[in-house]
């Protein structure tokens, strides 16, 4: 016994009714928001995984300034390893701003993870 699976689309190259499967699909899980005494830096941590396995995984992490997420890029001082699964932010000058993960790889749709905050309390 055996099942097929059939998937059907237009022979035109409009893509217009096309379906499309994805080749894997990404599971991330959360970074937990961080609260600090110091003006020393924080990390924030993803993890994702790929189904089925072995997909090549990328991370861009983001900040949410107030309307839309915008991709951050490693600012001396600032914000450190913004496209890996571990992202280091300075407490002094992130407080109170809100980050995320978008994860990716090729034939999935991306996934962001849940937000996080970073507190400088004194």
């Amino acid at each position: 016994t055996y099942e097929v699976l059939v998937a059907t689309g237009s022979i035109s190259t409009d893509g217009s009714d096309d379906t499309w499967f994805p080749d894997y699909y990404i599971a991330v899980t959360n970074p937990t928001s961080n609260t600090a005494t110091s003006s020393k830096n924080l990390t924030f941590t993803v993890a994702a995984t790929s189904t089925p396995s072995g997909a090549t995984i990328t991370y861009q992490w983001q900040k949410y300034n107030g309307s839309s997420w915008t991709s951050l890029s490693n600012t001396a001082g600032q914000y450190f390893n913004v496209t890996s699964a571990t992202f280091t932010a300075n407490n002094q000058t992130a407080n109170g701003n809100v980050f995320r993960a978008l994860v990716s790889t090729t034939g999935a749709n991306s996934v962001a993870s849940g937000s996080a905050t970073i507190s400088l309390h004194p």
